[in-house]
């Protein structure tokens, strides 16, 4: 999930991965004959290990944004098909929070394996969707009474876009991600602000429990909505 606990398991991995290697060929190597009388024996020189090709530099502005990031660190596990192999959430774009977009069928989400009917009775009246497995404690979708996705949100840090922003960036570094493409900080009621990027007619809302002239840079995102066509109202109330 965590992009940066995904590549530190990797490196890890590959690390592991030369030691066991270096240690099977000193193994297999076996221990030297007895030499003929009067016969010099040379030792070989001793095996080494190589190695491992580095990997490529991490962008400097994506991982500044992600130390940014503060709060409680959250990594649901990857939900799995009906194989086994799991399923994987991509970023979050204006309009999707990937491979999930805002506009098309449930149906379509369903059949991904990310999304699934909600019939725990917990929730409103009427036919519910939820997030699978662990994913459904921090992302939400709502549906429209046609049965297309209306809008996903996200509560914690699962997902992040592909510039390294996610639930518990501060609203300086959510400016330093996007510059000119972010919009001025709006009232979002309940004494919140709203901060926007949006692609045509595509868009990600960043919520701040802070009002707008309480704004910091030092202020932290507490919701991440996408949209398509309306501009996000990073509001959930009741049903």
């Amino acid at each position: 999930m965590n992009r940066s606990i995904a590549a530190s398991l990797v490196a890890a991995s590959v690390i592991a991965g030369v030691g066991a290697g270096f240690a099977a060929r000193q193994l297999d190597g076996g221990s030297a004959s007895a030499a003929d009388p009067g016969t010099t024996v040379t030792s070989s020189p001793a095996p080494t290990a190589t190695s491992p090709e580095p990997s490529a530099t991490e962008d400097p502005d994506l991982a500044a944004a992600r130390a940014d990031r503060t709060g409680p660190s959250w990594s649901p596990a990857d939900p799995v098909d009906a194989e086994g192999r799991p399923i994987t959430v991509g970023d979050v774009v204006p309009g999707a929070i990937e491979p999930i977009r805002v506009g098309t069928p449930v149906d379509e989400a369903i059949a991904t394996g990310l999304i699934e009917r909600d019939d725990s009775g917990l929730v409103c009246e009427g036919t519910r969707y939820r997030w699978t497995g662990d994913l459904g404690d921090g992302f939400d979708v709502q549906v429209r009474q046609d049965g297309t996705i209306a809008t996903l949100g996200l509560f914690k840090d699962g997902a992040e876009t592909a510039k390294g922003i996610s639930v518990g960036n501060s609203y300086g570094g959510l400016r330093r991600a996007y510059g000119g493409a972010l919009s001025e900080p709006e009232e979002a009621g309940y004494s919140q602000t709203g901060a926007f990027v949006r692609e045509d007619t595509r868009w990600i809302g960043f919520l701040f429990d802070e009002a707008p002239d309480r704004l910091t840079d030092s202020s932290r995102i507490t919701m991440v909505e996408v949209t398509d066509g309306n501009q996000p109202d990073l509001m959930r109330d009741g049903c």
